[in-house]
């Protein structure tokens, strides 16, 4: 139905005159179980479908949507008005063409697409029979989506993931696991994996700025948001990245290797297509610390006289696409996640990291140290008191170790990383 929906509103806008035209269709529906010691204590569910229009006429680009699939024509008519109104924008060159589409297998399970509510609180409640600590959430989402445009671009898939967000000790940031088929047992496991991790001792101490630091891969994700940002070919194109005509350096350690994958097994931003309908790929952003690609949508891809590299996402049908990352891959190192701990002689470990204002233009960060501990000879002897990381990200990964371990945290699937204070 969507497909066809989609492939309707397309046929529309170019009867109506319009130069190119496409079409975005999604049924979406979330359901979230909020928990507490292995009782489910809150359910939240939402569900919406709608169409996103998008056409180009002389250049002038309209958009409009619709959560109403019959009356296609309406959206229709809203774009084309729209793009009535708007200047010409001189960069847009075309809407993408027809590639080859890739086989994702195990995308979607039948099971979550057609469970009721009653059969996925059934399912909650089986998975959290054991667990008798710790607070979280299980998100299950499902979609459809169907992208089609006037380039004789057409493509349709069905999608759903499981999550689960869990802290099994207090004062500690919650981890995460996300699998797209159901799968009670590595549920489980996940959860009684977290229970067993040995707490930070509650004495507070003061860090001295002085030794190792070991992030955990709750904190990677805003350490390293301005490699991030600088990677977006957007940012690329409006000569705001601090990588820009980098490509081919050698900018950090020959260990660090870096990629945005959208075909990544279970990964939360796996689809078979982007949301302008170029086909997913495995994108080498850092291949043993040397610049080697930046991540576009056909829009910045055109304008830096590249190809896309299948990045263009969106929110929902209610909104254009975006240059967006999809599933950020860091390599693991050969270091067990112990030995990087107990060949600490002095340092750090930190749980989580606020957020805070990135520059693209620059590699300096200061965030929040919120959760953490001290490592003294080895051991973790006390949680840390709130404290600022400062530091510039280029120099700090020169030379760091990672472990064997990952863990996926939203879109990043990355390791523990251990930064010496010198080498």
């Amino acid at each position: 139905m969507l497909q066809r929906c989609s492939i309707e509103a397309v046929k529309k806008a170019i009867s109506h005159g319009q130069d190119e035209a496409e079409a975005f269709a999604q049924k979406k529906r979330g359901f979230i179980a909020e928990f507490s010691e292995g009782r489910i204590t809150r359910v939240i569910e939402r569900e919406s479908q709608g169409i996103g229009i998008r056409v180009i006429h002389q250049k002038a680009i309209g958009f409009a949507y619709s959560t109403d699939l019959s009356t296609i024509m309406f959206p229709v008519k809203k774009a084309i008005d729209n793009a009535r109104i708007v200047s010409p924008d001189p960069f847009f060159r075309s809407l993408p063409h027809p590639q080859a589409i890739p086989q994702i297998p195990s995308l979607s399970d039948p099971r979550l697409q057609q469970a009721h509510t009653a059969e996925l609180i059934d399912m909650i409640s089986e998975l959290l029979s054991s667990i008798e600590q710790g607070t979280g959430t299980v998100q299950i989402t499902v979609r459809e989506c169907a992208i089609s445009n006037s380039h004789e671009v057409s493509a349709a898939y069905k999608k759903s993931d499981c999550s689960v967000k869990f802290a099994a000790v207090p004062h500690t940031a919650a981890s995460y696991c996300n699998f797209s088929q159901w799968n009670t047992q590595a549920l489980t496991q996940f959860m009684e994996n977290e229970i067993l991790q040995t707490p930070v001792p509650e004495k507070r101490m003061k860090w001295d700025n002085k030794g190792d630091i070991i992030l955990e891969p709750n904190a990677v994700p805003n350490f390293i948001r301005p490699f991030i940002m600088a990677l977006n070919g957007k940012n690329v194109v409006n000569r705001t990245s601090f990588l820009r005509e980098l490509e081919d350096n050698e900018i950090l350690s020959h260990n660090v290797s870096l990629y945005d994958d959208a075909c990544y097994p279970n990964g939360l931003f796996t689809q078979p297509v982007d949301a302008e309908g170029v086909p997913s790929q495995t994108t080498v952003l850092l291949e043993k610390g040397v610049l080697k690609n930046f991540i576009y949508d056909s829009y910045h891809a055109f304008r830096d006289g590249t190809q896309s590299t299948g990045n263009a996402l969106r929110q929902g049908f209610k909104d254009l696409p975006g240059c967006m990352f999809t599933n950020v891959i860091l390599d693991a190192g050969e270091s067990p996640l112990t030995e990087l701990i107990e060949d600490t002689r002095q340092g750090i470990i930190i749980n989580s990291l606020g957020t805070n204002v990135v520059d693209p233009r620059s590699p300096h960060i200061t965030l929040s140290l919120s959760r953490g501990g001290l490592i003294e000879k080895g051991e973790i002897v006390g949680s840390l008191y709130p404290t600022v990381l400062m530091g510039n990200v280029l120099t700090m990964m020169q030379h760091p170790l990672l472990s064997r371990e990952r863990k996926q945290i939203f879109r990043f699937i990355v390791p523990w990383i251990q930064m010496p204070s010198s080498r």
